[in-house]
This record gives structure tokens, sequence and C-alpha cells, in this order.
């Protein structure tokens, strides 16, 4: 019966990637249903030295509204999430998947296929910076908002 039990021990990068997971999806989590922590939210310095709205502005009030269901309120917040939000989830299942089957899922998917998503993440950041620097610098270019945090 021994047999069948596999030990699997995480990697000291497996340990922090969950340790990463767990304590944003928790501090997510307390900020969206309890109020009394709002006072503890992250202020982008980007946003509070400049006034600028960087890429990443927003997401912490976007993953308050998917705790919420809230997927048009989490879009209009930062839409980053859409490309951030399915890339923890991968991690974690990798991380997950590996410890109960004491394989690694990563090894199965081909190299082009990750090289894709990583460009598409770093395109749609690009594209986000560039629009949301530009209505900072000329904010007739963008008159409706477009992008930008409420």
């Amino acid at each position: 019966m021994e047999f069948l039990v596999q030990k699997y021990y995480f990697s000291h990068q497996e340990r922090w990637t969950l340790g990463v997971i767990i304590a944003g999806v928790g501090y997510v989590l307390l900020i969206a249903y309890l109020p009394l922590f709002r006072v503890f939210t992250w202020q982008c310095p980007a946003h509070r030295l400049l006034g600028l709205n960087c890429p990443g502005c927003g997401l912490t009030r976007a993953c308050m509204a998917l705790a919420h269901f809230d997927l048009v309120g989490a879009i209009l917040e930062n839409p980053l999430w859409i490309v951030v939000v399915p890339y923890v989830g991968y991690r974690l299942a990798v991380i997950i998947v590996g410890a109960i089957s004491g394989r690694k899922l990563v090894d199965q998917w081909p190299r082009w296929f990750v090289c894709m998503v990583e460009y598409v993440f770093i395109a749609f950041w690009l594209i986000l910076a560039v629009v949301r620097v530009a209505s900072w610098i000329k904010p007739d270019l963008n008159p409706h908002g477009l992008l930008l945090p409420l």
C-alpha cells in the first residue's frame, strides 16, 4: 500500500509562488469583504507621486470587483486582470497538480505556447501603458477615459 503514496516536495520557487498567491488572494478577499481593512490598501507610487495611472493602477480594485462577481466593474477598473488572473490560476494549478501527481505540468506545454502567452501579456501591458500615459499628457486624446481606472 505504501507504494501508492508519492512524496512530493515543493521547490523553493514553488513555495514562494504559493506564498505570494495565498497572501495576494487573502489580501484581496480581506479588503473586498471586510471594509475595516480597506485602510490598508496599497497605493501606487507612480500615481501618488506623479498623478499618473500606471498599467497596474486599479488592479487591486479590479480583483475586489471580481471577488464580488462584478465582471464589468473589474474591466472598468483595469482590463489587465483578464491576463493576470488566468495566469495566477494556471501557476496554482501547475503547483497543485505537480504535488498530487508527482510530475510537472509545465513540461507538457510547448515552448511556443508559453512564449506566446508571455508576449500577449507584455503587449497588452504596453498598450495599456501607452494609453494611460497619453491620456495623462494630453487628455483630449482619450476624452471618454477608455482604459483608465474609475
